[in-house]
């Protein structure tokens, strides 16, 4: 059988265009980011191959084990982690750092997927008792990091998830009653830098030079840009570095001031038509495990990237949140090739491929 028949193109395609415009505007920037953003590329590109012929049963037969080592790695970082910018997010090996809530995000999709498959989640019981307690860990330790954009996504995902299981309407208006019980006096227990973000959405134009200013950065530059945009390599909010963190959180920023309102359309449209395709193989997949996996692999890009468009739109406070496939970084580019092979795989399955 021919093996390209394993890979769905709709899965490739989009993933293939919104890289290569990532590539693009990073080198626009930068030669050496670019250069170092294609080998994370290379490895991200081998790891999906290698991925999409796993044996899914053994990730759901050996899922627990697999998300106590996700914990584990996102443990270190509190005691032996590099500190940027007020958060213990990275541990350092040579010349490579790497984010360790990213693993964690493979870690979750695996683990919540597998129990869940097996759970009745209208019905108490130890085993669900004992999920509960291990998501809520994992949840506590990435935000004491503290990485609260991540922890947004993990909690959300879950949401998404126990709905998409079938999770009764009572039983998920008291879930969220209760989140809302927990959320009011987690205020402060965050940093002032997150505050800080949080009230400068609310009002950027208050404190433009303070905490407002990444937002309003980013929406000149989106607004700069226009139909067609200002030509490539001439953004000036990224080039004279009026825009923060232009290669990694406002890079969908920084591409739409130089490509234009036309070339962002291209890239939601490849990120649309991934997601559908996504969502597609989760419903249509027989088996439990299959479904819920491809589906909890949605959640996490979709999420991560509407968040961060959002952002870059000045429609969500800033995060720190990257858009996966194009911002600059290795630990979210692997990450997201992964979760789009255990899709493909769950794709492969299904198919026969």
């Amino acid at each position: 059988m021919n093996p390209l028949k394993s890979f769905n193109p709709l899965l490739v395609l989009p993933v293939v265009i919104i890289t290569t415009l990532g590539l693009a505007v990073l080198f626009s920037t930068s030669a050496s980011l670019a250069f170092d953003q294609a080998q994370f590329l290379l490895i991200g590109i081998i790891l999906f191959g290698a991925i999409s012929f796993l044996d899914l049963d053994l990730l759901d037969k050996f899922s627990l084990p697999i998300f106590l080592v996700c914990l584990v790695i996102n443990i270190l970082p509190l005691f032996i982690g590099s500190e940027i910018r007020g958060s213990r997010r990275w541990i350092q090996i040579g010349d490579f750092g790497f984010q360790t809530s990213e693993v964690l995000k493979l870690g979750f999709a695996v683990f919540l997927s597998s129990n869940l498959s097996r759970l009745n989640i209208n019905k108490p019981s130890l085993k669900l008792f004992f999920f509960i307690i291990l998501t809520l860990i994992s949840l506590v330790i990435v935000f004491l990091e503290p990485d609260l954009g991540t922890t947004g996504i993990l909690f959300l995902s879950l949401l998404a998830l126990v709905i998409f299981k079938g999770l009764s309407f009572k039983r998920l208006a008291l879930f969220i009653l209760l989140i809302l019980l927990l959320v009011a006096p987690l205020w402060t227990f965050l940093k002032d830098y997150q505050k800080s973000r949080i009230v400068g959405f609310l009002n950027p134009q208050e404190d433009l030079s303070g905490t407002g200013y990444n937002t309003y950065q980013s929406i000149i530059a989106v607004g700069s840009g226009g139909l067609l945009g200002r030509g490539y390599g001439r953004g000036s909010q990224s080039h004279l570095s009026f825009l923060p963190e232009y290669h990694t959180d406002f890079v969908f920023a920084s591409f739409a001031e130089e490509w234009g309102f036309i070339f962002c359309l291209l890239v939601l449209v490849c990120f649309a038509i991934l997601f559908l395709t996504m969502l597609k193989i989760a419903q249509k997949a027989k088996y439990s495990f299959y479904s819920l996996l491809a589906f909890s692999c949605f959640i996490l890009l979709f999420l991560q990237t509407y968040i961060n468009v959002s952002m870059n739109l000045g429609l969500f406070p800033v995060t720190g949140v990257p858009l996966p496939f194009m911002s600059y970084g290795g630990s979210s580019l692997i990450t997201s090739f992964c979760l789009l092979g255990l899709v493909n795989n769950c794709y492969k399955k299904e198919t026969g491929g």
